[in-house]
């Protein structure tokens, strides 16, 4: 008996389980990563209030899941939940630096250009927010007066100037332009491109103006 006794003594204790606050802390960095991730992925930040949307789930959600998690009475509860609420604030900025904008952000920007002589005859949207198979894009096609193919170029120059795409008072179009240009920002490609329309007797009979915003 004292022989299995003495076996039982020297049997190693279970090794003691994971402490609650690295459990804890574990599943609030786990969460914060796939938040980050899935907003990432899906291009949620290019959408038209993206930031918002990704402050809301990371500072907003990540706040709110810090104070289910550290428990009430923990001296430094208040801190940890700024600390995380501060941290998705800043994830969510980096999120929108990165992000392509989306069709409907870029055709709020398109759609404010204010274009003196032309008159808007279609548009189409194309693209994802994923990149895949590729990043959006708006385009908007105008009827514009029967003149030189360069005028309504020089509308679309003052045009984004006036939006604040383009520096205020400078003219982005340059005087060489004669039928197309590219105006490239941090975050745009505008592409417009002037043809004329013409009759059966090949006649021209009006000016056929496109318009194009895709990311970078």
């Amino acid at each position: 008996m004292s022989l299995f006794r003495g076996a039982r003594e020297r049997l190693p204790s279970p090794a003691p389980s994971r402490s609650p606050t690295r459990r804890r802390v574990g599943a609030l960095v786990g969460a914060f990563v796939v938040g980050t991730a899935v907003l990432g992925v899906l291009g949620v930040a290019g959408y038209r209030g993206g930031f918002a949307l990704c402050a809301a789930v990371l500072a907003g959600g990540g706040g709110v899941l810090t104070a289910v998690l550290v428990p009430a009475g923990t001296p430094s509860r208040s801190t940890w939940v700024a600390t995380v609420a501060v941290l998705g604030l800043v994830v969510s900025g980096v999120l929108l630096d990165r992000a392509p904008l989306s069709t409907g952000n870029l055709a709020r920007r398109l759609d404010g250009l204010r274009l003196p002589n032309e008159r808007l005859v279609a548009g189409r949207r194309t693209g994802h927010s994923w990149c895949l198979p590729r990043c959006p894009a708006v385009e908007r096609r105008f009827r514009a007066p029967l003149t030189n193919l360069a005028a309504p170029l020089i509308d679309v120059g003052f045009a984004l100037s006036r939006a604040g795409i383009a520096p205020k008072g400078r003219q982005p179009v340059r005087p060489s332009a004669r039928d197309h240009f590219t105006y490239v920002t941090r975050r745009i490609r505008v592409t417009a491109v002037a043809r004329y329309q013409l009759d059966r007797g090949g006649t021209p009979m009006t000016v056929l103006l496109t318009v194009r915003f895709a990311n970078r």
